[in-house]
């Protein structure tokens, strides 16, 4: 799923370097190629790094999320 449109990159993406060891979103960004623009994405992206990173209890699952990208509240 597309979390950050400015930049275009998705969860998979975030996913992947959660795993890795990426835990700033400033840095995953800048890995994959851009910087939060519009800075909508950021919430979202925090929890996507924090529940698929190394230290997460069961980081080789795909992990439900707390805070949905459009509005970045909590879902309900």
């Amino acid at each position: 799923m597309y979390v950050c449109l400015c930049n275009g990159h998705t969860s998979q993406q975030l996913e992947t370097l959660a795993r890795s060891g990426v835990a700033c979103v400033e840095h995953a960004y800048e890995i994959l190629g851009g910087s939060p623009a519009c800075r909508r994405c950021v919430d979202y992206a925090e929890a996507i790094l924090a529940d698929a990173g190394p230290d997460a209890p069961n980081h080789n699952r795909t992990m439900k999320r707390s805070v949905t990208p459009e509005a970045g509240a909590p879902a309900p």
